[in-house]
């Protein structure tokens, strides 16, 4: 295990942990942006989000107080969507469903109206939420997911909800129903 230690840190960086002083969630990803791979810091700022509540904002303020962040502008990219990533299985089966079956491929992960939403067709007008357990088992995300789902129906999209059992046991009644929703040849649709 590697320790570091910074001399300052603003007090509002700074928590405690089961008794032990440890900096936040958003000071620590500013701290790992510059080692990380794009895609392993991608993942990370979701997971930071979904078991901290860990907002894009909060890290904004982060870096904005520390000035230069080695890293930092990887770690924007990240936050906010511009980086191709997907988080589960669930996710990387379902896309390969799409390309096996001529379907048009969605942007996945990016943020739509304030909140990232798994799959999401703007052209079509369609967002899809992949439900597995483990990211959508406590009661937060079931009320996030619920939020999502308001927000997709209230910028006019379809909006559709599958889960892991629709996607790896039952991939054709889920196909069937994008089929009536997405046209079936590809289009240039990118896979974020």
């Amino acid at each position: 295990m590697k320790t570091r230690r910074s001399r300052l840190i603003d007090p509002r960086d700074a928590t405690v942990r089961q008794a032990i002083p440890v900096t936040t969630v958003a000071y620590t990803l500013c701290d790992i942006a510059a080692w990380l791979a794009v895609d392993d810091l991608a993942r990370a700022c979701h997971e930071a989000g979904v078991r901290y509540r860990t907002a894009p904002a909060d890290v904004d303020a982060v870096l904005a107080r520390r000035g230069a962040v080695p890293g930092a502008r990887k770690l924007r990219r990240a936050l906010h969507g511009e980086v191709p990533v997907t988080l589960s299985r669930l996710e990387s089966s379902f896309l390969l469903l799409l390309a096996q079956s001529g379907l048009p491929l969605p942007m996945t992960n990016r943020l739509a109206g304030g909140r990232r939403v798994d799959c999401r067709w703007p052209e079509y007008r369609l967002t899809v939420e992949l439900d597995g357990y483990r990211y959508h088992h406590s009661r937060h995300a079931w009320e996030q997911d619920r939020r999502r789902e308001r927000e997709a129906r209230a910028r006019g999209d379809e909006f559709r909800r599958y889960t892991y059992g629709d996607v790896m046991e039952r991939p054709r009644l889920m196909l069937r129903e994008l089929r009536a929703l997405l046209p079936t040849s590809h289009s240039c649709f990118e896979v974020a």
